[in-house]
Formats: C-alpha cells, sequence, structure tokens
C-alpha cells in the first residue's frame, strides 16, 4: 500500500526562512512516504535492537538461559555448558540482525547521496547566481565609471567555474595531505 505524498506547502507570507525549512520539512516527509515497507520494518527493528530495553533483554535471556541450563533454577537442563543451542540460536540471531541493519544503512546511504546530490545542485545554482550579479556589478561600475581595487580578483571570479579542472586541483590538494 502506497501512501500519498502531500503537496509541498507554499511559503508562508515573504519570510524565506519559513519557506525553507518548509521545503526541508516537505523533503523529509515525502522521503519517509516513500520508504518501502522492507525498509520502515528494517529502521524499525534496528531501532528497538539498538535500545537498552533490547540489551537488558538479551542480558536476562542469556544468564536465565544459562542459570537454567547449570541447574540452578531447578529445572532439568536442556542445554548443558557449553550451551551449543543458545550458542546456534545467537548465531542466527546475529546473521540476520546484520543483514537488517545493512539494509537500513543502505537506505540511509542512498537518502544521504539525494541529500549531497541536492545540495551540489542548489551550490551550483548560487554560484551560477552570484556570478551573474558579479557581472551585472562590473557592468554597473563600467558603466558608471567606477573603479576598484578588486577588479584583479573580480576577474576570476567572473569566470565560469569549471566543475573537471576545479575537482581535479582539490583530489591534487588531498592526495598531498
Amino acid at each position: 500500500m502506497t501512501q500519498q505524498v502531500p503537496q509541498e506547502p507554499r511559503p508562508v507570507g515573504a519570510d524565506p526562512i519559513k519557506a525553507n525549512l518548509a521545503a526541508a520539512a516537505h523533503l523529509e516527509q515525502t522521503t519517509k512516504l516513500e520508504r518501502t515497507h522492507t525498509h520502515r520494518l528494517a529502521g524499525t527493528i534496528t531501532r528497538l535492537a539498538g535500545s537498552g530495553a533490547a540489551i537488558a533483554c538479551h542480558a536476562a535471556w542469556f544468564a536465565g538461559w544459562m542459570l537454567a541450563n547449570m541447574g540452578l533454577l531447578g529445572v532439568r537442563p536442556f542445554d548443558p555448558p557449553p550451551f551449543s543451542l543458545l550458542t546456534m540460536i545467537v548465531s542466527l540471531e546475529v546473521i540476520f540482525l546484520t543483514m537488517i541493519v545493512l539494509l537500513n544503512q543502505n537506505h540511509m546511504t542512498a537518502q544521504a547521496h539525494k541529500r549531497s546530490q541536492l545540495e551540489f545542485q542548489v551550490t551550483l545554482l548560487a554560484e551560477r547566481e552570484m556570478t551573474l550579479m558579479l557581472r551585472m556589478v562590473k557592468d554597473l561600475s563600467d558603466h558608471l565609471g567606477v573603479t576598484s581595487t578588486t577588479a584583479r580578483e573580480m576577474e576570476v571570479l567572473l569566470k565560469d567555474t569549471d566543475l573537471p579542472a576545479l575537482s581535479k586541483k582539490v583530489e591534487s590538494v588531498l592526495e598531498n595531505d
């Protein structure tokens, strides 16, 4: 059963902060609603398995199992030390829990990748907008005959960003660290 994604809210008034917060909340809500049943279940199991209650339950379960099978609780031992049945059960639990955690982690990684792509696109858009604004300021300055001590720096910033070249520069700097 798929849940319907609500429409993105319209910005309230002229407050860009409220509009941005509303857009971010909408993206988060949309992402939550688009998760598959399997991913929701994996997230729930991961949250529960990582809780203090789960630790306490396991500690009580292990202690009870061991005490019972050492004959200390008045129960006939069914898995005497070295507790082979307990070891097998715990091993199976670890295998399944690991797969569930990996499934959840893969989903979270995919979400983080989407967010980073969105952030990258917004950053590129902002860079283009700033370059356009700088070009407009330069054109106004030239038209009005205003000179500036930052003219040389402005010329560098007025050029479109060459992403492949910039990426190579970043990589070479990071390789030298």
